[in-house]
């Protein structure tokens, strides 16, 4: 990668981009370079890639914070289903608890017939109607006394309580399900996130009429280098373009190109061009007429699309001398007011 021939055998390879330096041409001494050789867990990065590693590493340590309070919000969430379950099984316990009192009840009531029986046998012996009747209400008035303080069903409220309890456990695994489910999405959302964050998409790129899949890739990579160094004016190597694809169905028949997706081995190269897409507006016309946009996910694209709408109808129905557009990263835009020329 220097370029130049040294007396030195002595190299050593960037761990990003695979480059090999003389170490003469990197100063670093004979003594540093057997230092770095016994050391297994030394790593040693190029200048340019030593800049680019500045900025990627605190978005990886923001990151691995967020996954670690997901972690967490999972594990809550999972104690909560097996509390929960453990009060069914103290609701079922607690049901045949009643059941048998039930049985109990039911036993009760049998005796209430004996009774009854009784008042019959006893009612026979009588002389006359009127005692007859006096008998009865005696009788009827006894058991009124022991029954009133009784319920009268008592199947009905272990129902009753039972069905509540019931609700409530199923409204408990309910708020648990969902908060399992945006969980769930909101990690999809954050990994998906993470996938795009290195890749750009460009629009009305030329697409080549190669009828090779290896050719057309080349020159895609081939223009995408291009546009950076020419376009945009800045220092890109070939190696930090990751890959290219081209997005939706090849025609022989189409008149422009297909949106192109180009990822890049770093997220720092690719904010690095984003800061600079102002530079197109004075570039060559094959530059001049693109447009490029941050690789969005679903979730991003629909909030993307509905602050587009909601800024043409602040267009139409607000008088004055302005536009709107809609401005800011992924997951963060916004709609700005700007003054018309």
């Amino acid at each position: 990668m220097c370029n130049k021939t040294t007396g030195s055998d002595s190299w050593l390879a960037c761990e990003i981009c695979d480059g090999w330096y003389h170490i003469n041409c990197v100063n670093i001494s004979e003594e540093a370079y057997k230092i770095l050789q016994n050391l297994e867990t030394c790593h040693w990065f190029c200048t340019s890639c030593n800049v680019k590693m500045g900025k990627v590493i605190p978005t990886l340590v923001k990151l691995g914070d967020r996954i670690e309070v997901v972690d967490g919000r999972v594990a809550k969430l999972e104690t909560d289903v097996k509390i929960n379950n453990d009060n069914l099984l103290k609701m079922k316990a607690d049901m045949i608890k009643r059941i048998t009192e039930i049985d109990n009840k039911t036993k009760h009531i049998d005796e209430i017939k004996c009774e009854i029986t009784e008042i019959k046998n006893d009612m026979r012996d009588k002389a006359t109607k009127e005692e007859m009747d006096k008998a009865l209400t005696v009788q009827m008035e006894k058991i009124t006394e022991k029954e009133k303080d009784r319920p009268e069903s008592f199947a009905d409220i272990v129902k009753e309580q039972l069905e509540m309890q019931m609700e409530q456990y199923n409204e408990s695994l309910e708020h648990v399900k969902t908060s399992l489910d945006e969980t769930r999405a909101k990690t999809l959302e954050e990994r998906d996130k993470e996938n795009r964050a290195k890749n750009i998409i460009i629009y009305r790129a030329p697409e080549s009429k190669e009828q090779r899949f290896e050719e057309r890739q080349k020159e895609d990579k081939t223009f995408c280098l291009s546009l950076i160094r020419n376009g945009l004016e800045m220092d890109c190597e070939a190696v930090e373009i990751k890959r290219t694809l081209r997005l939706g169905k090849r025609s022989e028949d189409a008149t422009s190109g297909r949106p192109l997706l180009v990822e890049f081995n770093s997220r720092a190269i690719k904010n690095e061009i984003m800061e600079n897409m102002n530079k197109l507006r004075n570039a060559d016309d094959v530059f001049k007429q693109l447009s490029v946009a941050n690789d969005m996910t679903q979730k991003e694209r629909q909030q993307c699309k509905t602050l587009v709408e909601q800024a043409k109808r602040k267009e139409e129905t607000e008088p004055g001398n302005f536009i709107y557009r809609v401005r800011g990263l992924p997951g963060a835009m916004r709609i700005v007011k700007i003054q018309k020329n």
